[in-house]
């Protein structure tokens, strides 16, 4: 069988005799899928292979491990908000303008024909939304158009923007800490083997 096959196997696990390990003493198999020039093998492929193989790049372990801990800070972010009285907003991904002028914009034609920009943050629909909800945050999708090949530089990437109003900068500061603290320590808890792989 090739890298990536699907099978099932049938029989019974034993130990071995003089080791701490176990195998499976196979009584009955079954094929689903035999695969054939699969691209991905055991060794180190360059990123921009990687990049054209993206969806079969997410099963080897490495990648398998980056989104378990993704999810879990994904997770304990919004556990955290929820239980520290924020509202979530999912701000338009969609803008008319750009909220930051130091980075180029992906412009895209909506459907009534105006000329719109995948957004670079959440931050400016947030802003009006604490006169209506006080402590708001948002949690998606972020483009920034620089041309670059670069690991520095992400021309896509998930962004969690926050906003409260009335708020001095020393409990601004320690509800950032807080948050960092919570985040970490979820992914402490929730993904050692995980940190081993990475």
């Amino acid at each position: 069988m090739n890298i990536e096959s699907s099978l099932s196997l049938t029989g019974t696990v034993s130990k071995h005799p003089k080791k701490e390990e176990y195998e499976l003493q196979v009584s009955d198999f079954h094929v689903y899928c035999a695969t054939k020039d699969y691209p991905l093998g055991q060794k180190d492929h360059n990123p921009d292979f990687l990049f054209d193989n993206r969806h079969l790049h997410l099963r080897t372990p490495s990648q398998w491990a980056i989104q378990r801990i993704r999810d879990t800070v994904i997770h304990a972010t919004y556990d955290w908000m929820r239980d520290h009285d924020f509202t979530k907003i999912d701000s338009p991904i969609f803008t008319p303008n750009a909220c930051e002028g130091t980075t180029e914009l992906y412009e895209v034609e909506h459907v009534n024909g105006e000329k719109m920009y995948l957004s670079q943050s959440g931050q400016l629909y947030l802003e009006p939304a604490i006169a209506s909800l006080g402590r708001v945050y948002d949690f998606g999708p972020v483009f920034r158009a620089e041309k670059s090949k670069t690991r520095r530089h992400l021309n896509e990437f998930w962004m969690m923007d926050a906003e409260i109003a009335f708020i001095q900068q020393e409990e601004n500061m320690q509800i950032q800490e807080d948050l960092m603290y919570y985040i970490i320590q979820q992914v402490l808890t929730k993904n050692t083997k995980e940190l081993e792989i990475l």
